[in-house]
């Protein structure tokens, strides 16, 4: 597999070639795992490649190249115990998450990345875990049982990159002052090493009765010829501290972004029960990460002025857009009273030429899609960017010296610090 230019994750190494590859992966509109081509020319039912949103399929491929950047073999991230002993590879951030387009658009502005360029399938994005774990690691239907943690200066770095606001809309740097946080396009740490290290963190009411064992100086004799020692291995319950710190090639924003949206689903009375943000700044501090990588981006990312993001030959739908940016030119930060009458005179205007999500007539999606040309596209972006545009004076601008010509102004999003937890 040789270099690309366009590619953030590449190899020069090819697999064994007695690898069987699955090829050709793109998404179905009706399925969420979905592939074209299947090795030997054999169709395979998708249904049968797994059993529930827990074992999403990974192919061949991802699966050799995750391994060939694992710094730990292929075993357990967490335990390191053997392939042998039943090992699978999961994804950090879940796969279905892409069908989110919401939240996979900002993630690519925040991260710097064109628009549709984000690969959940990234061999950064996949690891390997023991089964027991990693049948708990993400379940949709059931509370997250775990989360990684990156170390305190990966954490403290992005949050470092993160601007901060008072209640005067001043910057701040004084952690008691803070108010809000917001971040601009593609103001990301620069990480000078390929691998980092993470920890197990538990999740409430998952995993008390819960034993962990893990294996210290593994064999990796190709022959298994020296089986491991009973001194080999430790013994850890919960809540896991006398863990180990484990190496892996995962991003870091894969990562962060995934415990952050976990830590969004507990209960914040859970939070203040068991003190986390005493025991674990961290943890504090990805949420702050998390919603400023999830707020809302400002609608010019759309009109065709910042081409490395967006172009309007990518034929975006217009449906999407309104999902994906600030309401009607709305910045977030400030807050969601009752509509003013030139919001209403713009929403009225945007029904009337066929704009809005809201038209009681359903059209099919694929006419709704052929409608759309990129001359309509720019056409729609700039007809309500015209009606609805927040005016200067009332906008704030971040630190970026480009902002004002490239588009790079991203809107700050507020959170209020309530009963010890932002929100």
């Amino acid at each position: 597999m040789s270099d690309d230019g366009n590619s953030q994750y590449s190899f020069e190494d090819s697999p064994p070639n007695n690898m069987i590859i699955a090829h050709h992966m793109h998404d179905d509109e009706n399925s969420q795992y979905s592939f074209e081509d299947s090795p030997l020319n054999n169709k395979i039912i998708t249904d049968q490649l797994h059993d529930d949103d827990r074992t999403p399929y990974i192919p061949p491929l991802v699966k050799w190249q995750a391994e060939v950047l694992d710094p730990n073999d292929g075993r357990c991230l967490i335990t390191n115990a053997s392939p042998q002993s039943g090992v699978t590879y999961i994804h950090c951030l879940p796969l279905r998450i892409r069908e989110n387009r919401k939240w996979t658009g900002r993630m690519e502005w925040y991260w710097g990345l064109r628009w549709d360029e984000l690969d959940l399938r990234s061999p950064h994005n996949v690891f390997a875990v023991s089964c027991s774990l990693g049948s708990i690691f993400d379940f949709p239907k059931m509370l997250p049982a775990w989360i990684l943690l990156p170390e305190d200066h990966i954490v403290d770095a992005f949050y470092d990159s993160l601007t901060k606001l008072d209640k005067e809309e001043k910057p701040c740097e004084d952690e008691d002052k803070i108010f809000a946080f917001f971040v601009s396009r593609g103001r990301l740490p620069e990480l000078k090493t390929t691998t980092f290290k993470y920890h197990l963190f538990p999740l409430p009411q998952r995993m008390q009765s819960m034993i962990l064992t893990h294996q210290a100086n593994p064999n990796t004799d190709p022959d298994l010829s020296a089986p491991p020692k009973p001194s080999d291995f430790s013994v850890h319950l919960h809540p896991f501290n006398t863990l180990p710190w484990a190496e892996s090639h995962l991003d870091p924003k894969f990562v962060i972004m995934e415990a952050g949206r976990k830590l969004m689903l507990v209960p914040p009375y859970e939070m203040l029960k068991e003190e986390w943000f005493t025991s674990r700044p961290a943890l504090q501090k990805i949420l702050m990460i998390f919603e400023a990588w999830r707020a809302p981006i400002p609608s010019v990312a759309f009109s065709g002025r910042c081409p490395d993001y967006y172009t309007p030959e990518m034929g975006c739908p217009p449906r999407t857009v309104d999902d994906i940016t600030e309401c009607h030119g709305r910045s977030p930060y400030y807050s969601y009273t009752v509509d003013s009458k030139r919001e209403k005179e713009a929403k009225k205007y945007a029904r009337s030429k066929g704009y809005s999500n809201s038209n009681s007539q359903q059209v099919p999606p694929k006419q709704e899609r052929d409608n759309w040309t990129a001359g309509k596209v720019v056409t729609w972006s700039q007809d309500v960017s015209a009606q609805t545009a927040i005016s200067d004076a009332q906008s704030l601008r971040d630190d970026d010296v480009d902002a004002g010509t490239d588009g790079s102004r991203t809107p700050p999003r507020r959170l209020v610090f309530r009963n010890g937890i932002w929100c």
